[in-house]
């Protein structure tokens, strides 16, 4: 890979994020469970596409991976700082006490203790793969993720399946220490706005919030990982117009809208009235006597820029692209 830096990204903050720490597993038959959650037709096509040698990405290009581990970073290095971690709790009301129960990463623990864990990563065996994943946390039994994400994901609960899916595959990998039946999800929003917190009761109320999702049984996960593994087995060499369909939630599909225009004349501004079906939007038109109906096209808003298939994937040339 060649790296440019045509958006001027300045040379102290370059070995950030180049730097890339992250502890891959050399084994073909290794599966993670964020790879799971991925997309049939990804997890599938992405090991076909041969990697050029001359391909280039710009420096800019990492800086959301370089945000998320550095935010991950920090949070797990207090709460391995005695001191640190200490006094910060001290300022929450915790006794000196309860302080002192806090066991980070234990090999073993007492009665008492209070066991926190970071970035574990465990595997199983299952139908010859090698299933694996790394947590970000687990407190008092919950297992904690953190997300730096813009406010799209909570306002739209758009990954909240694919959060159910990991915290699910997580307690199956660490049944010994993932005891509660939810995850816990973190948000810390690169784009959070106090203005538009203001005005809309959707819209998170503060930069950081958390959101507790159920998980799957153990069992439910399990075949929920068998049923995955047989279709990417039995794929390996199936041609892309033959695999398996991705969803609409998959792609994070944009439905389209229908918006009418009192004035046909002026369709390049805002619209009149916007109607999630063509119906009533018809229906509309035909009371008003008058206007013109400008239907959208759906957008794919995960192929083009979220998938390393989509030079393979045939599904995706039915789409729309946000670009």
């Amino acid at each position: 890979m060649k790296i440019t830096n045509e958006m001027g990204v300045p040379l102290l903050f370059a070995p950030w994020l180049l730097a890339d720490t992250y502890d891959y597993v050399d084994d073909p038959m290794y599966i993670s469970a964020t790879s799971l959650m991925r997309p049939l037709q990804e997890t599938i096509l992405a090991p076909r596409i041969e990697k050029d040698p001359e391909e280039t990405t710009d420096l800019s290009e990492f800086i959301a991976r370089s945000l998320g581990n550095s935010v991950h970073n920090a949070v797990e290095t207090v709460w391995k700082d005695p001191v640190l971690l200490k006094k910060s709790l001290s300022l929450l009301g915790f006794s000196d006490e309860n302080i002192e129960r806090i066991k980070v990463n234990p090999k073993t623990f007492e009665d008492g203790d209070y066991p926190v864990y970071f970035e574990q990563r465990r595997t199983k065996k299952l139908l010859g793969y090698t299933i694996g994943g790394k947590f970000d946390a687990v407190i008092d039994g919950i297992v904690h993720d953190i997300k730096t994400t813009s406010a799209y994901a909570w306002v739209n609960n758009s990954r909240d399946n694919d959060y159910r899916i990991q915290g699910s595959i997580y307690r199956w990998l660490n049944q010994d220490i993932i005891t509660e039946d939810f995850i816990r999800v973190c948000f810390l929003f690169t784009d959070w706005q106090k203005s538009r917190a203001d005005a809309s009761p959707d819209y998170p109320d503060n930069r950081v919030k958390y959101k507790d999702i159920p998980l799957m049984s153990i069992e439910e996960t399990e075949n929920w990982i068998r049923k995955r593994l047989t279709i990417i087995r039995d794929n390996q060499k199936t041609d892309p117009i033959d695999l398996p369909q991705c969803s609409d939630e998959e792609v994070w599909l944009v439905e389209p809208t229908h918006r009418y225009f009192s004035n046909p004349t002026k369709t390049g501004g805002r619209a009149t009235r916007v109607f999630d079906n063509y119906a009533d939007a018809d229906a509309y038109l035909k009371k008003q006597g008058k206007g013109v109906i400008i239907t959208t096209e759906p957008i794919a808003k995960r192929c083009s820029k979220y998938c390393s298939a989509f030079e393979l994937c045939v599904q995706q040339q039915s789409f729309t692209h946000d670009m």
